[in-house]
Order: structure tokens, then C-alpha cells, then sequence
């Protein structure tokens, strides 16, 4: 695939996302390797960094090697879900970098129903693809399916300081009551 990225876009970080290519992928952006993934059924980023040009012509090529069993949903080849092209300040949150357990601290009443409280335990990871280190604030709330704020602490912020080039996670603790 040939496409052009715009020259405003150098400051960003850029990456690329397969929801799945069918089987033991190669992807290369203007010849540089990017990654290789052996699952056909999984998705996965590849950071654009060094190989992009903005402002000019870039090639993208992927290879598939659906020569080895993995299952039989799918026993075809190449790309056979979507594809992304995403664009993010230097300093985001990456790609699935939210995770939120919950930690139950009551006991759980007959009908399923909590008797006291829970705890969610954030925490996101952060991506700085600047040359300094940066500082991020990561605000968490937790809502209903209304988008109503649910229980007692149920918004908290968190701070992360990330080297340069480098990530780095944001944790806080909400309670829910």
C-alpha cells in the first residue's frame, strides 16, 4: 500500500493496527522491518517511528505465511480484518495500555449484590516519544452505563513521569461504595 503522511504529523506518534492477518505476518513500512506476529486471530500495533516520511510517499508491504495450522476458524490468508492508521500526541496513553481490576473488599451477598464495597485498581500506561522526559496527569472516573458517576471515590488522578523515549504507568485506587 502507498499513502502519504502529512508533514504536520511528525510531531505525533503514529502507529499502525491489524485487527488480524492470517498467519505469521511480516510488516514493513519503506523497508524497514516493524514486527513480526505469528497469531492469526489476535490483533497488533506496530509504532511507526524512524521508517515514516512524512510529507512524501510511504510504502507499506505486509507478508503472510499461512503455510502452518492455528485453528479452524479461519484457514485462508493475509489481511482479513481491519486495519488502523493512528495518530496520537508524543505523549498518549498507548493502545490498550487501560487496565482496571476490580478488587473486592466485601463480602458478596446470595443474590450476587456487593454487601459493602469494591476497589478498582487503575492504571494506564504511558507512551513519551520525545527526546526530554515528560510528566502526564491521567484522570480516571468510573460511570454507569447512563455515564453517572458510580459510588463514593469513584474519580481519582494519577501522575506519571516518563523518560524520554520510554513509558511508564499512572496508578490510582477507586473506591467504590
Amino acid at each position: 500500500k502507498r499513502f502519504k503522511l502529512p508533514q504536520d504529523w511528525q510531531a505525533s506518534s503514529v502507529w499502525i493496527e491489524f485487527d488480524g492477518i492470517y498467519r505469521n505476518s511480516d510488516v514493513y513500512l519503506n523497508g524497514h522491518l516493524l514486527g513480526h506476529h505469528d497469531s492469526g486471530y489476535t490483533s497488533f500495533f506496530y509504532y511507526f517511528g524512524e521508517a515514516a516520511r512524512f510529507g512524501e510517499t510511504n510504502v507499506l508491504a505486509v507478508f503472510a505465511d499461512a503455510t502452518e495450522e492455528e485453528g479452524w476458524w479461519y484457514e485462508g490468508g493475509g489481511i482479513y480484518r481491519h486495519a488502523w492508521l493512528n495518530r496520537a500526541n508524543p505523549v498518549h496513553v498507548v493502545p490498550w495500555g487501560v487496565y482496571a481490576p476490580a478488587l473486592v473488599t466485601a463480602s458478596i451477598s446470595p443474590d450476587g449484590t456487593l454487601a459493602d464495597a469494591a476497589d478498582v485498581l487503575a492504571s494506564a500506561e504511558v507512551s513519551n516519544l520525545q527526546e526530554s522526559a515528560a510528566e502526564a496527569r491521567i484522570r480516571y472516573q468510573v460511570t454507569d452505563m447512563q455515564g453517572q458517576q458510580v459510588g463514593g471515590l469513584s474519580t481519582a488522578h494519577a501522575t506519571a513521569r516518563i523518560p524520554n523515549r520510554g513509558t511508564a504507568a499512572a496508578e490510582a485506587r477507586l473506591a467504590l461504595a
